[in-house]
């Protein structure tokens, strides 16, 4: 038995306020994928796997490790959720570019908040009313201390809570003029 998470890959998706929706692959297990679902703060496993020997490989890893990965979403959830509890952010940005495609542009923001350990990549598209805001939490999902791949969290992020992390460079970048509609 393992002492802690052993993944190769781990994602979260918001479904509504109280349900989010993920899968995970088993290092040790043959790479078995997991689905999950977290509710209230409860998390619900099932086998990616009707039959076979991938569904005997979930059921031994069930019983043995379930408490240590429900302790690691729980984990990843509340990172998710300090975001959403932080009042105000400050930081700088590292870098900041656009790319211009004839019909629109986009625009690129790696941004490092005081707050944040990893750094933030915003990707605003004006012309389409879109932006991306990828974040790595920085919680290991194996023992040799990889991270997941970073996430789009604007979907898991409040609308307000997206505000305050743009709001502080809003004036401060080269394309102020053309963001201004933007997370306003």
């Amino acid at each position: 038995m393992n002492v802690g998470v052993e993944m190769s890959s781990f994602t979260m998706l918001p479904i509504d306020a109280t349900l989010k929706i993920g899968t995970f692959d088993l290092l040790h297990y043959h790479q078995i994928r997991v689905s999950y679902e977290l509710k209230n703060d409860q998390v619900f496993f099932t086998s990616m796997y009707e039959s076979g020997k991938e569904k005997k490989m979930f059921e031994k890893w069930l019983a043995p490790e379930k408490q240590v990965y429900t302790d690691f979403i729980l984990l990843y959830h509340q990172e998710l959720q300090k975001m959403n509890d932080c009042l105000a952010f400050e930081g700088h940005i590292l870098e900041e570019k656009m790319i211009d495609y004839r019909r629109f542009k986009k625009y690129i923001y790696y941004i490092q908040y005081d707050q944040l350990v990893n750094e933030v990549k915003i990707i605003f598209e004006p012309n389409h009313d879109l932006f991306s805001f990828s974040y790595q939490i920085p919680l290991p999902i194996n023992s040799k201390g990889f991270l997941s791949m970073p996430e789009s969290l604007e979907t898991h992020l409040k609308k307000e809570t997206l505000k305050r992390l743009w709001e502080p460079f809003r004036d401060k970048t080269k394309y102020r003029l053309d963001l201004l509609h933007m997370l306003r």
